[in-house]
Protein backbone atom coordinates (compact mmCIF):
# COMPACT_ATOMS: atom_id res chain seq x y z
CA UNK A 1 0.00 0.00 0.00
CA UNK A 2 1.46 3.40 -0.97
CA UNK A 3 1.84 6.29 1.82
CA UNK A 4 -0.88 8.30 0.06
CA UNK A 5 -3.01 5.53 -0.14
CA UNK A 6 -2.69 5.34 3.20
CA UNK A 7 -3.00 8.66 3.89
CA UNK A 8 -6.51 8.75 2.22
CA UNK A 9 -7.14 5.75 4.25
CA UNK A 10 -6.73 7.17 7.29
CA UNK A 11 -8.27 10.30 6.40
CA UNK A 12 -11.33 8.48 5.11
CA UNK A 13 -11.30 6.34 8.65
CA UNK A 14 -10.94 9.15 10.47
CA UNK A 15 -14.47 10.75 8.71
CA UNK A 16 -15.95 7.47 9.20
CA UNK A 17 -15.39 8.10 13.13
CA UNK A 18 -16.97 11.39 12.70
CA UNK A 19 -20.05 10.12 10.93
CA UNK A 20 -20.79 7.60 13.79
CA UNK A 21 -20.29 10.20 16.34
CA UNK A 22 -23.37 11.79 13.66
CA UNK A 23 -25.31 8.96 13.81
CA UNK A 24 -24.72 7.78 17.95
CA UNK A 25 -26.00 11.79 18.65
CA UNK A 26 -29.03 11.50 16.04
CA UNK A 27 -30.07 8.39 17.86
CA UNK A 28 -29.36 10.16 21.28
CA UNK A 29 -31.87 13.28 19.45
CA UNK A 30 -34.77 10.71 18.20
CA UNK A 31 -34.71 9.25 21.92
CA UNK A 32 -34.60 12.28 23.46
CA UNK A 33 -37.44 14.20 21.19
CA UNK A 34 -39.50 10.72 21.73
CA UNK A 35 -39.65 10.53 25.21
CA UNK A 36 -40.07 14.26 25.39
CA UNK A 37 -43.03 14.00 23.19
CA UNK A 38 -45.06 11.90 24.91
CA UNK A 39 -44.02 11.96 28.53
CA UNK A 40 -43.90 15.49 28.61
CA UNK A 41 -46.13 16.09 25.33
CA UNK A 42 -43.36 18.72 23.69
CA UNK A 43 -40.64 17.37 21.84
CA UNK A 44 -37.88 19.85 21.60
CA UNK A 45 -38.57 22.16 18.18
CA UNK A 46 -34.67 22.02 16.76
CA UNK A 47 -34.61 18.35 17.21
CA UNK A 48 -36.02 17.94 13.50
CA UNK A 49 -34.08 20.15 11.91
CA UNK A 50 -30.34 18.56 14.00
CA UNK A 51 -31.57 15.11 13.38
CA UNK A 52 -32.02 15.60 9.31
CA UNK A 53 -28.34 17.99 9.15
CA UNK A 54 -26.64 14.98 11.35
CA UNK A 55 -28.00 12.20 9.03
CA UNK A 56 -26.73 13.60 5.84
CA UNK A 57 -22.80 14.81 7.60
CA UNK A 58 -23.19 11.00 8.38
CA UNK A 59 -23.94 9.99 4.96
CA UNK A 60 -21.44 12.70 3.32
CA UNK A 61 -18.79 11.81 6.11
CA UNK A 62 -18.80 7.55 5.26
CA UNK A 63 -18.67 8.01 1.22
CA UNK A 64 -15.10 8.30 1.43
CA UNK A 65 -13.87 5.15 3.18
CA UNK A 66 -16.22 3.46 1.37
CA UNK A 67 -14.57 4.52 -2.00
CA UNK A 68 -11.34 3.91 -0.99
CA UNK A 69 -12.25 0.38 -0.12
CA UNK A 70 -14.09 -0.19 -3.20
CA UNK A 71 -16.82 -1.17 -1.19
CA UNK A 72 -19.28 0.29 -2.78
CA UNK A 73 -22.36 -1.94 -3.89
CA UNK A 74 -22.16 -3.64 -7.40
CA UNK A 75 -23.77 -5.45 -9.92
CA UNK A 76 -22.74 -7.79 -11.99
CA UNK A 77 -24.71 -8.10 -15.14
CA UNK A 78 -21.77 -9.93 -17.51
CA UNK A 79 -20.81 -13.90 -17.33
CA UNK A 80 -18.15 -14.12 -14.92
CA UNK A 81 -15.51 -15.32 -17.63
CA UNK A 82 -16.73 -11.97 -19.60
CA UNK A 83 -16.22 -9.72 -16.13
CA UNK A 84 -13.03 -10.92 -15.90
CA UNK A 85 -11.50 -10.27 -19.34
CA UNK A 86 -13.04 -6.65 -18.88
CA UNK A 87 -12.15 -6.11 -15.32
CA UNK A 88 -9.36 -3.05 -15.96
CA UNK A 89 -11.05 -1.76 -18.81
CA UNK A 90 -14.56 -1.34 -16.86
CA UNK A 91 -12.80 -0.02 -13.47
CA UNK A 92 -10.95 2.79 -15.45
CA UNK A 93 -14.85 3.21 -16.70
CA UNK A 94 -15.92 3.15 -13.36
CA UNK A 95 -13.19 5.52 -12.49
CA UNK A 96 -13.75 8.28 -14.80
CA UNK A 97 -17.49 7.93 -14.06
CA UNK A 98 -16.99 8.49 -10.56
CA UNK A 99 -14.48 11.03 -11.06
CA UNK A 100 -17.00 12.87 -13.59
CA UNK A 101 -19.61 12.68 -11.52
CA UNK A 102 -18.17 13.57 -8.28
CA UNK A 103 -16.40 17.03 -9.39
CA UNK A 104 -19.92 17.84 -11.14
CA UNK A 105 -21.22 17.25 -7.51
CA UNK A 106 -18.35 19.40 -5.81
CA UNK A 107 -18.80 21.99 -8.14
CA UNK A 108 -22.65 22.22 -7.49
CA UNK A 109 -22.40 21.83 -4.18
CA UNK A 110 -19.45 24.16 -3.24
CA UNK A 111 -21.51 26.87 -5.14
CA UNK A 112 -24.57 26.08 -3.52
CA UNK A 113 -22.60 26.21 -0.16
CA UNK A 114 -21.09 29.64 -1.06
CA UNK A 115 -24.40 31.09 -1.46
CA UNK A 116 -25.77 29.58 1.57
CA UNK A 117 -22.68 31.51 3.45
CA UNK A 118 -23.28 34.68 1.88
CA UNK A 119 -26.84 34.82 2.85
CA UNK A 120 -25.66 33.86 6.45
CA UNK A 121 -28.95 31.29 5.59
CA UNK A 122 -30.35 29.40 8.81
CA UNK A 123 -32.68 26.87 9.45
CA UNK A 124 -36.10 27.96 10.28
CA UNK A 125 -37.11 26.88 13.45
CA UNK A 126 -33.70 26.04 15.22
CA UNK A 127 -31.56 29.19 13.88
CA UNK A 128 -28.69 27.05 13.14
CA UNK A 129 -26.50 28.28 10.87
CA UNK A 130 -26.71 25.98 7.54
CA UNK A 131 -23.27 27.03 5.31
CA UNK A 132 -20.76 24.81 7.20
CA UNK A 133 -23.04 21.79 7.54
CA UNK A 134 -23.32 22.17 3.72
CA UNK A 135 -19.79 22.44 3.34
CA UNK A 136 -18.97 18.61 4.57
CA UNK A 137 -21.04 17.60 1.27
CA UNK A 138 -18.01 19.75 -1.56
CA UNK A 139 -15.17 18.72 0.82
CA UNK A 140 -15.99 15.01 1.04
CA UNK A 141 -17.05 14.66 -2.81
CA UNK A 142 -13.75 16.12 -3.63
CA UNK A 143 -12.21 13.98 -1.61
CA UNK A 144 -13.82 11.13 -3.62
CA UNK A 145 -12.45 12.49 -6.47
CA UNK A 146 -8.79 12.38 -5.13
CA UNK A 147 -9.36 8.75 -4.20
CA UNK A 148 -10.92 7.93 -7.36
CA UNK A 149 -7.85 9.61 -9.55
CA UNK A 150 -5.65 7.33 -7.11
CA UNK A 151 -8.09 4.22 -8.10
CA UNK A 152 -7.77 5.36 -11.79
CA UNK A 153 -3.91 5.41 -11.62
CA UNK A 154 -3.97 1.61 -9.69
CA UNK A 155 -5.77 0.80 -12.62
CA UNK A 156 -3.41 1.91 -15.20
CA UNK A 157 -0.63 0.09 -13.92
CA UNK A 158 -2.61 -3.35 -12.39
CA UNK A 159 0.67 -4.05 -10.44
CA UNK A 160 0.62 -1.08 -8.14
CA UNK A 161 -3.40 -2.31 -7.11
CA UNK A 162 -2.96 -3.71 -3.85
CA UNK A 163 -4.67 -6.81 -2.28
CA UNK A 164 -7.61 -5.69 0.08
CA UNK A 165 -6.51 -4.88 3.57
CA UNK A 166 -7.16 -7.62 6.34
CA UNK A 167 -8.45 -4.80 8.47
CA UNK A 168 -10.84 -3.51 6.83
CA UNK A 169 -14.22 -3.73 9.00
CA UNK A 170 -16.13 -5.09 5.89
CA UNK A 171 -15.81 -8.92 5.29
CA UNK A 172 -17.52 -9.67 1.82
CA UNK A 173 -15.63 -7.09 -0.81
CA UNK A 174 -17.30 -7.13 -4.34
CA UNK A 175 -15.00 -8.02 -6.95
CA UNK A 176 -17.13 -7.02 -9.90
CA UNK A 177 -15.51 -4.10 -10.49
Amino acid sequence: MSIVERLFTVVARAMLYMATAALLLLTFLVVLSSLMRYVYGAPFSFTEELVALLYMTSIFLAVPLATAERVHVAIAVLPKKLMHLLRYPLRLLACLIMIAFCVWFTIVAYEFTAQSYSFHSRSEQAEILLWPWMAIMPVSMAFVVLISILHLVQGIDPSAETAPSPDSDVSLKGDAL
